[in-house]
């Protein structure tokens, strides 16, 4: 191949590469245009009743669980909390408060999963209202009141924001 001939094959492989990491960069753009509208629907103005009660998305323990989990775990290795390890956990750190903050980082978004699809890397971060624990109480206790506290759908859903 001559050198009029190389220099060809590079600018049509550098313009094809263009094409494709601008269509990419719209499709993510779509991604992130869909999450943006989810989280203004969820998120409500203050004062107003919470949108989204837990008991119709998963519940509370599952949530808190899989959040953590990725929270905690290092990179590409999985981490596994029992339900009571979890609870008590959560019990004992949040003891006082009536919010419970929880973020999930690197969250791979898809649109349209099972197909093809551009995801994107994001962080979402989910404030949860309830009830104040009293003070003071033993881990336990904690663990039993947040578990009494699901089973009542106490808890909500106050707020999600995406980065």
């Amino acid at each position: 191949m001559n050198r009029r001939g190389f220099l060809a094959f590079l600018c049509a492989a550098g313009a094809g590469l263009a094409a494709f990491l601008l269509f990419r960069t719209d499709e993510e753009g779509e991604v992130r245009s869909v999450l943006t509208r989810l989280v203004a629907c969820v998120n409500k103005e203050p004062g107003e009743p919470p949108y989204v009660q837990m008991g119709k998305m998963r519940t509370l323990e599952e949530l808190v669980a899989w959040q953590i989990t990725a929270a905690v775990a290092s990179e590409g290795e999985p981490v596994v909390f029992e339900r009571e390890d979890m609870l008590r956990a959560v019990g004992a750190a949040r003891a006082a408060c009536s919010r419970l903050e929880v973020t999930l980082s690197d969250v791979r978004v898809a649109l349209n999963p099972g197909k093809e699809s551009a995801q994107v890397t994001a962080r979402i971060a989910w404030t949860l209202e309830g009830p104040d624990f009293p003070l003071p109480q033993s881990p336990a206790a904690c663990s039993a009141q947040f578990v009494k506290d699901i089973a009542d759908d106490r808890w909500k859903l106050f707020r999600i924001s995406f980065h």
